[in-house]
């Protein structure tokens, strides 16, 4: 037993770097043995993804490390790797956050956080479906990333505000009552409302009139009869784990703007890139950064009062500490095995591994193109993997007899489905830089969703997709 409970004491403090020196020896014989640039690109996704989903190191350090691996395994050259890490897709992000970082400064995510909670009560299950449904809805518009960088503090906020009232609504009850400090309703003796997001020195944020009953979820009634039970109440029947809960309101905010940019044209990249057209100076990335500046510039008070003194909004040296850079160095990680894909002509391989449903019905062909598709956009940007495929399936299409749309349109909404790494979708990686999602929640929440989401597209592809772009 001693000798067993010191080799778990080395496991548990030895993994990390076990697999930090074991993978790249497991993973050798591939180069080694087919010893092609396709079998580099592979071998050095194949790592850095294992880096990722275990967590061996810092995310931020392992997205550095393409910048090396790639033009050490000759795929790349370190001049050219290195353009990856600031693109227009990045510069989409950029601007994006520092949106999200002006909002939470100045406290609008608070003012919509309470406005999601006035409309749908306090109700959780209610407060993350009138999230999600604006989050969809605002992804559908506009990109599913500056949809994220709104949502992601008002979902934070409403956090907040439940455990800011659960805390008051428990030191209430473990304090004495006066009498008529109770208020009795049918036999049964509930707390007085609480208001929500106040303080002293700020205005109230939202009354007792806009927390109906259905607060009563957050704080359960007392049964007056017992004075015991009057003085001395458990706050829920079970307690609530905060962290867990902010980390389902972030995923929910995440995986509700992927799937609100599926329904529109300018929702997500992969559904413009499939119309054929792109804006050839003004891109998402030009728009999201020139807005994202303005809170660096503008005036946080009104120039035309009396003893005005200029300072922005959002003054640099504040968002220089607090900006996720490490999450920033993640969206170059996945661009940069995009290019590498691109590079070492490894999307060939995948064209020829996919030579065996040439055979197979329409029907099994659309699946398999759905789950590659689906697969595929984990290790690199949703634009990224459909830049990749399309061309692939296109040729296929022709090879088949299948009318192309039946591929082109499925893989389009497949990349989409983007839920399960940090480095797949923009929206994924700004939840990630929250600090309180990890790869792990990621994946155990994405694989149901995504399983879920390949039944739904393979469903419509063959019922619906014919009749609605007449499909002959």
């Amino acid at each position: 037993m001693a000798n067993i409970h010191r080799v778990k004491q080395f496991f548990k403090s030895w993994w990390r770097l076990l697999i930090i020196a074991l993978t790249p020896l497991i993973l050798l014989p591939l180069p080694i043995v087919v010893n092609s640039i396709q079998a580099k690109c592979a071998y050095v996704v194949l790592l850095l993804t294992i880096y990722w989903v275990f967590e061996v190191m810092p995310y931020a350090v392992t997205s550095l490390l393409p910048l090396a691996f790639f033009p050490m395994a000759g795929v790349i050259s370190g001049d050219e790797i290195g353009h990856n890490y600031f693109k227009d897709i990045s510069t989409l992000f950029l601007g994006s956050m520092i949106l999200a970082h002006a909002m939470e400064h100045v406290q609008l995510h608070r003012r919509l956080a309470l406005f999601v909670l006035k409309i749908v009560g306090s109700s959780v299950k209610w407060s993350m479906a009138g999230l999600m449904i604006v989050t969809a809805f605002l992804s559908m518009w506009i990109n599913n990333s500056a949809a994220t960088s709104i949502m992601i503090p008002a979902a934070i906020a409403i956090i907040d505000e439940f455990k800011s009232y659960d805390q008051q609504h428990h030191q209430t009850n473990q304090s004495q009552r006066e009498p008529e400090e109770i208020l009795s309703v049918n036999g049964l003796t509930l707390l007085p409302m609480q208001i929500i997001g106040s303080s002293d020195d700020d205005e109230p944020l939202l009354a007792q009139e806009s927390c109906d009953e259905r607060a009563i979820e957050l704080s359960p009634p007392i049964d007056h009869r017992s004075s015991s039970s009057a003085r001395e109440f458990p706050l829920t029947k079970q307690q609530i784990d905060y962290k867990q809960l902010k980390t389902g309101f972030l995923i929910s905010v995440a995986y509700s703007a992927a799937v609100g940019g599926m329904g529109t044209l300018v929702g997500t990249g992969p559904n413009i890139f499939v119309k054929g057209f792109t804006d050839q100076y003004v891109t998402d990335g030009t728009a999201a950064l020139l807005i994202g500046s303005l809170p660096l510039i503008l005036p946080n008070k009104n120039p035309l009062k009396k003893n005005w003194d200029y300072n922005p909004i959002l003054e640099w040296s504040h968002l220089s500490k607090v900006f996720p850079w490490g999450v920033f160095m993640l969206q170059g990680a996945g661009l940069a095995i995009a290019d590498g894909f691109k590079k070492s002509d490894l999307s060939s391989t995948i064209a020829t591994f996919l030579q065996f449903i040439v055979g197979t019905s329409r029907t099994v062909t659309i699946l398999i193109v759905i789950i590659v598709s689906a697969i595929l956009t984990e290790f690199t940007s949703n634009l990224a993997c459909a830049s990749i495929l399309f061309p692939i399936l296109d040729g296929m299409a022709k090879s088949t007899k299948i009318h192309p749309a039946y591929l082109i349109m499925s893989s389009c909404m497949g990349v989409s489905l983007s839920l399960m790494l940090p480095i797949a979708t923009p929206p994924n990686a700004m939840i990630f830089a929250s600090g309180d999602v990890r790869i792990r929640d990621l994946i155990r929440a994405g694989v149901g969703f995504k399983i879920i989401g390949i039944l739904v597209i393979f469903l419509a592809s063959v019922t619906v997709l014919a009749p609605i772009f007449r499909i002959h």
